[in-house]
């Protein structure tokens, strides 16, 4: 078995009147293959005339000759004027050269101009079964790659015209092609080589893991084919040692995906929708975040702040509740990982008010999802020396209930020196409980403070307020946010039944569309009741009728009663209950109802029918039994949302 080292690369100096730049993305120095060849992958802009080719030569030798033909979109966004077909990608045979072979990368311009790119110099090994790397020629011949994901469309979901089919595609030597087959016929091959940065965050050992993506646009059906039928669709992806990997996906055709491109700007929340505290403002991090769906293809989110693009958001994050409500979108495979976010250093931003702008551009074109306005703080609440010694000093050791002293990156207890790490946004993490879960996954858990709680951080501006499951939220100078996942503005990562405090610590303690979201709602107001003083504030909230929401879990809804008596009796409370208005419930369910139903017609004479009238049909079914029971054809997820009841059945075990 042959291996294949790629020991150096240099990048040459073009003549720029004949080159105008280039990039050599694969192989990188170090690589490694199991076969006499590699995979050669870049982009390289002409001066005055494009590339249309790249050779490689060993001395006099024309080793390979590879076209330049693949899209490139992140180059043309960066090089003004540039063509996006840029990009080549080819296989690099050096069988019949010898063990140490030098390579020259030339581009080859339209009218017969070169070039010479880059130097490569490769070594070629014999391995024995005692060699070194003989792991790697197990890897790569245990026929685990390639590795292949198909994003969209879902199972069962529409296969439109104007649609996209997306995922991303892996293998050690590179892949060859992505095609795409439906019912057994060619459809035809997906671009291949689109920016990937949650692999590249997921996968940190795969080299060609950050342009691993691909896409197909559907612009036709088949001949033949069917609307409305069912059909088998077949992604596969080839290496470039013609090893296979598919993902099979079963689909409704579809004749037109025309929605339009939709979406939202979720947080920061605009100001006149809420009442805002007066020292409210975001301080170390603000999380911009939202969803967005395009049939076309949603290429990227930017966040602009005052104008000037601020970050380019991750996409494609877990979104059910877009899932759940937007059923047009849901069956074209849209919805369910429509999410985005944006983290921006708010040392970036000067202090004061500045507009926050989210555009989604995809292949419907632009659209605004939205615009708010946020206030940065000009200090940073982790860099507030005088508010940190207080919350110092108010931390006990969950081993020992000693004290702690800070040191660069963490705290370490005074008493049996448990050290506590600090997350990259500076969070404390007392509790690894949900560390594998990542924050990025629940950022829908932001919600504006309601006005009882504000009522106690108003009372409470000279002390400490303590936020139990604070979620995403604003920096406030006088509020410590704890939840069990570690957001960008989570000061202490702790377990709510075991907070890491004194007791009698905070003027105030409050915890906000949290207690249905816990195990043990009466463990956690009981913790609530020990870390406040007497004579402290306390306010929570938990839903009623409400549909199945949340992350990690929903939990429990409490009436007005439980509320009261778990406040009173476990919490040591003195004060009363209230009960919200049903228009928020009667919202959230009614679109959870009719987003979750499958079929089409039904969901269209349902909302034209009057209250009355439906009342009725729900009431008495027989006058009309077919329609009362496509009432209840619901998705898998729209039939947890609101049910009338769970039920359990089991047997004991212990």
């Amino acid at each position: 078995m042959a291996l294949l080292e790629i020991t150096e690369l240099q990048s040459a100096r073009p003549d720029r009147d004949i080159v105008r730049a280039f990039g050599i993305d694969h192989p990188p120095v170090g690589a490694e293959t199991d076969a006499d060849r590699f995979l050669l992958d870049g982009w390289v802009l002409g001066q005055r005339r494009p590339a249309v080719a790249i050779e490689v030569r060993h001395g006099a030798t024309l080793v390979a000759r590879i076209a330049v033909e693949q899209p490139r979109p992140d180059v043309a966004a960066d090089h003004l004027g540039a063509l996006e077909s840029c990009g080549f990608r080819g296989s690099v045979s050096l069988v019949g050269l010898g063990p140490d072979v030098k390579l020259d990368v030339r581009a080859i311009l339209d009218g017969g101009e070169s070039a010479s790119l880059a130097m490569v110099r490769c070594r070629r090994l014999l391995l024995g079964d005692d060699a070194p790397d003989r792991r790697f020629q197990e890897a790569a011949d245990d026929g685990e790659w390639p590795k292949l994901h198909l994003d969209r469309p879902d199972e069962g979901a529409d296969l439109a015209v104007g649609g996209v089919v997306t995922g991303w595609a892996f293998s050690p030597v590179g892949i060859r092609a992505v095609s795409l087959w439906l019912d057994g016929a060619p459809l035809g091959a997906a671009a291949y080589g689109l920016a990937r940065e949650d692999l590249e965050r997921e996968q940190p050992g795969w080299p060609a893991a950050p342009r691993a993506g691909f896409r197909f646009p559907l612009e036709a059906l088949p001949a033949g084919a069917a609307v409305g039928a069912a059909a088998a669709l077949e992604v596969v992806a080839e290496d470039w040692l013609g090893r296979r990997a598919a993902v099979p996906r079963a689909v409704r055709l579809a004749a037109s995906a025309r929605l339009p491109a939709a979406g939202s700007l979720d947080q920061p929340e605009e100001r006149g929708k809420r009442d805002v505290l007066r020292d409210a403002g975001w301080a170390g991090h603000l999380v911009v975040h939202g969803w967005a769906v395009d049939p076309a293809g949603v290429d990227t989110v930017e966040v602009l702040i005052d104008d000037r693009v601020a970050a380019t958001a991750e996409y494609g994050l877990p979104r059910e509740d877009v899932d759940a409500l937007r059923p047009g979108y849901r069956r074209l495979g849209l919805t369910g990982r429509s999410g985005w976010l944006a983290v921006i250093p708010t040392g970036d931003v000067a202090p004061g008010q500045h507009a926050v702008t989210a555009v989604l551009k995809g292949g419907s074109g632009d659209l605004v999802l939205g615009q708010s306005r946020v206030t940065i703080r000009p200090e940073s609440v982790r860099a507030d020396r005088d508010r940190q010694r207080r919350l110092d000093a108010l931390l006990r050791c969950p081993r020992c209930r000693g004290g702690f002293v800070r040191g660069d990156d963490r705290l370490v207890c005074r008493g049996c020196g448990l050290r506590i790490p600090t997350s990259e946004y500076g969070t404390l993490l007392f509790d690894e409980t949900y560390a594998g879960l990542d924050w990025r996954k629940s950022v829908s858990t932001s919600h504006a403070y309601p006005p009882m709680a504000q009522e106690v951080i108003e009372e409470c501006r000279d002390g400490l307020v303590l936020e139990v499951g604070a979620g995403l939220h604003e920096s406030l100078g006088n509020v410590v946010q704890l939840d069990a996942i570690a957001y960008p503005t989570t000061d202490v990562s702790a377990n709510g039944e075991a907070m890491p405090f004194a007791d009698e610590s905070f003027d105030g303690v409050i915890a906000c569309n949290l207690l249905e979201h816990v195990t043990s709602p009466a463990s956690v107001v009981a913790e609530m009741r020990r870390v406040c003083k007497i004579g402290g504030k306390i306010y929570a909230d938990s839903t009623t009728v409400h549909p199945y929401h949340g992350f990690p879990h929903h939990y429990f809804n409490a009436t007005e009663n439980g509320l009261a008596w778990l406040m009173t009796e476990v919490g040591g409370a003195e004060g009363t209950a209230e009960s919200a208005d049903a228009r928020t419930t009667i919202r959230l369910v009614l679109q959870s109802w009719l987003g979750s139903m499958e079929d089409d017609a039904t969901r269209a004479s349902v909302a034209e029918t009057r209250i009355g009238d439906l009342v009725g049909l729900l009431q008495t079914p027989a006058e009309n039994p077919a329609l009362y029971e496509s009432l209840g054809d619901l998705s898998p997820l729209g039939r947890r949302l609101i049910p009338p009841k769970v039920m359990f059945g089991g047997t004991r075990l212990r």
